[in-house]
């Protein structure tokens, strides 16, 4: 384990991280007039807490230009264009329900997906507009926008962002140092709702020690569908759909997500009934009660309402059979019971159910709650489970 280094994993933003291999590589550099071969050694490294893997090494502007002497992206994907009429299938039905698209492709290499589009029948008549961003890229197909930009420096290039509705991310987040503020910024740039289809490979269909197909020092990132899940949802998208599956050796993780404005607002403004939703997660947590032990996330107002309308919850928070947890609370008493801290729990129970109920409050806590190492199946949101059933 090493806790001197000074980085973040992207997806849990803690910084203890353990080796795992080192990678060397040489790539000719182009110094005035002259190649010159150059040595590079970078560290694959796993975060203790969510285990995603990242590749530590100097990423720095001169080490890009050695890394990426050509079109590096665009070369991998022409090998496999049936690749793209995968994504047009998968991503099909909710670009026909969007009758004026404006489409965004980030880091299209040459633009063969979107020049894929646009020669689509159906697409031709929907596209108002269509952008490739791209880092200096080596070619571009003459009807389409291409606009240069530096995805490791998106605060500073990102302004040049137009308005989109529909995105595709297609192997270029693997790419990036900091996928974390790529994403948070498209979500706060564009303040109406979008799409956004990501690609990345899957770090669960490849041996991250062993496979000299996808694992160097151009790949920072290496993603499982759990971790990819976390980083979006915290960052505040809603997962449409996402599955792991391999084509023509790829393995691929195909992730639909949505901005929707919807969810910036309070929850309470969707509960037509509370009187619904306390009888709702009432019954989840005596569900829950009736199979192991749970936890409640939060001692507020909201838990104050659930206990109030059903005196057996009480009664097992009394018994221990429902543990309080609560950040702030910890070590305080409800009932002379202990309030924990979430990190006394890990390991000991089996579903999480978050009990406040504004949007960022539980986005904080899903989020904590994985970088303490919760797994994610047992943290359970009933409000939007709840919104889910009435919207």
């Amino acid at each position: 384990m090493n806790k001197n280094i000074n980085i973040q994993c992207p997806i849990c933003l803690n910084s203890e991280l353990r080796y795992l291999h080192t990678i060397n590589v040489s790539a000719w550099a182009i110094i005035g007039q002259n190649l010159e071969r150059q040595e590079k050694e970078f560290k694959l490294h796993e975060c203790v807490h969510c285990k995603h893997v990242m590749c530590i090494g100097d990423y720095s502007e001169k080490t890009f230009d050695i890394l990426y002497p050509e079109n590096f992206k665009s070369v991998a994907i022409k090998k496999r264009p049936d690749i793209y009429d995968n994504i047009i299938e998968y991503n099909l039905s909710f670009l026909q329900d969007i009758p004026k698209l404006l489409l965004a492709d980030f880091g299209g290499g040459e633009g063969d997906f979107i020049n894929k589009l646009l020669t689509n029948n159906f697409f031709q008549k929907n596209i108002q507009s269509a952008i490739v961003y791209e880092k200096h890229p080596l070619t571009k197909k003459k009807n389409i926008k291409f606009i240069d930009l530096d995805f490791n420096n998106i605060k500073k290039s990102g302004s040049i962002i137009s308005e989109f509705n529909y995105a595709f991310c297609i192997h270029t987040l693997e790419h990036l140092i900091n996928p974390r503020e790529f994403l948070n910024f498209l979500f706060k740039k564009n303040k109406n709702n979008f799409y956004l289809y990501l690609e990345v490979p899957s770090n669960e269909l490849i041996d991250i020690k062993n496979s000299v197909t996808l694992i160097y020092p151009q790949h920072i990132q290496y993603f499982s569908l759990k971790n990819l899940f976390f980083l979006t949802s915290s960052i505040g998208f809603e997962l449409i759909k996402a599955e792991c599956e391999e084509t023509e050796g790829v393995p691929r993780i195909k992730c639909l997500i949505r901005k929707d404005n919807r969810a910036n607002i309070s929850i309470k403004e969707y509960l037509n009934n509370k009187d619904d939703l306390r009888n709702y997660i009432t019954k989840m947590v005596l569900s829950g009660l009736s199979q192991r032990k749970i936890s409640l996330w939060g001692v507020g107002n909201e838990l104050y309402e659930i206990i109030k309308n059903h005196e057996g919850i009480k009664k097992a928070i009394i018994s221990e059979d429902i543990l309080l947890i609560d950040s702030k609370l910890a070590g305080k008493y409800l009932y002379g019971t202990k309030i924990y801290s979430p990190k006394e729990l890990v390991g000991k129970i089996s579903k999480i159910i978050i009990t406040p109920m504004e949007l960022p409050t539980i986005r904080s806590i899903i989020r904590d709650a994985v970088r303490i190492g919760f797994p994610s199946e047992i943290i359970v949101d009933p409000y939007t489970l709840y919104r889910k059933e009435i919207l």
